[in-house]
């Protein structure tokens, strides 16, 4: 017998829960991408430096809530990644991560894709 009689996704990521990112809350998600972006291997390629960071909606998964975010670099590429952080035992966010990768690819360059890089970033 299910534990229910509706038939419920029981994996899927919770809706987002905040509004998008702004102010002292835009900033500290903003420092942990950047210092993400600090520490990315780019294979050898200039990147440039990150321009104004785009957030997206949240999603929880696992006990974590994951901000994806993507950015322009002086140079034309796109980063792309995510900030995720738990709740605290104060109630607040605390063990922040951030994950973020680069791509010359761009969607707007490649008009026949049907699914973005940034649509696989979190699962």
């Amino acid at each position: 017998m299910p534990p229910t009689d509706r038939f419920v996704i029981s994996f899927a990521a919770e809706p987002p829960q905040e509004a998008l990112p702004y102010g002292r809350w835009a900033q500290t998600l903003a420092e942990h991408f950047l210092a993400a972006v600090g520490e990315l291997d780019t294979e050898g390629e200039d990147v440039g430096q990150p321009g104004e960071i785009a957030w997206f909606p949240d999603r929880t998964y696992g006990g974590r809530t994951y901000v994806p975010a993507v950015a322009r670099t002086s140079e034309g590429y796109e980063l792309f990644g995510f900030v995720s952080f738990s709740e605290g035992s104060a109630g607040g966010p605390s063990d922040f991560d951030a994950i973020v990768d680069f791509t010359s690819e761009l969607a707007e360059a490649n008009p026949d894709w049907r699914l973005d890089l940034n649509d696989d970033v979190i699962s």
